[in-house]
């Protein structure tokens, strides 16, 4: 099984802040950072968003707890 990395965001558009695994091992990635995805998965708030499903056939563990902001170059 694949793991969630930094390195998912290699070749990834500038628009994707932030990532996470869905609970059928599906990366989606984001235009918001972590926390935002976070409150909006939670239905706390809602903004206008980007996201789409860009790879599978990734660890299922702990998926509600795997989103991941990407780094600064």
């Amino acid at each position: 099984m694949k793991q969630l990395t930094q390195e998912i965001f290699n070749g990834m558009p500038k628009w994707v802040k932030s990532a996470r695994i869905d609970k059928k091992g599906k990366l989606v990635v984001y235009s918001l950072e972590k926390s935002l995805v976070t409150r909006i998965l939670n239905n706390e708030i809602l903004l206008p968003w980007n996201c789409g499903i860009w790879d599978s056939g990734y660890d299922t563990t702990d998926w509600q707890n795997s989103a991941i902001d990407r780094e600064a170059v």
